[in-house]
């Protein structure tokens, strides 16, 4: 599968048991999973190529999260977005973040058919 492909995820998380977890998790599934460490990474990723969801850790190393995803949406309006990160969030900072173009927040540790569920949903919505 090319990262054109409809099932090919960018994960952008520097901690790698998690991204190797849940590259095997999403990998069972049929998703191509293109993993980097940095959101520098990720933006060159994204430049040049097409991804079915952006799923990002949101304290990452060289730039936050949210100014990842600020960078994103500014290069690709189009990916979604998906927080992926051990830290909780108030509900209505969740709803905040929705508002703003994020489109899911998943904290983990998390329920793995309640995780892919979710990721089939927002693919093919």
């Amino acid at each position: 599968m090319s990262p054109s492909s409809p099932k090919t995820i960018l994960l952008i998380h520097n901690n790698t048991t998690v991204a190797t977890s849940v590259k095997k998790l999403l990998n069972a599934f049929g998703y191509t999973i293109i993993h980097v460490a940095s959101s520098r990474k990720a933006l060159k990723s994204a430049q040049s190529n097409g991804y079915s969801l952006v799923l990002s850790d949101i304290m990452i190393h060289d730039l936050c999260g949210w100014r990842l995803f600020l960078k994103m949406k500014q290069l690709k309006p189009h990916f979604k977005f998906v927080f992926l990160s051990r830290s909780t969030i108030p509900f209505d900072t969740r709803e905040k973040l929705i508002a703003s173009g994020v489109t899911d927040y998943i904290s983990f540790p998390f329920d793995n058919n309640e995780f892919v569920t979710r990721i089939n949903t927002i693919i093919t919505s």
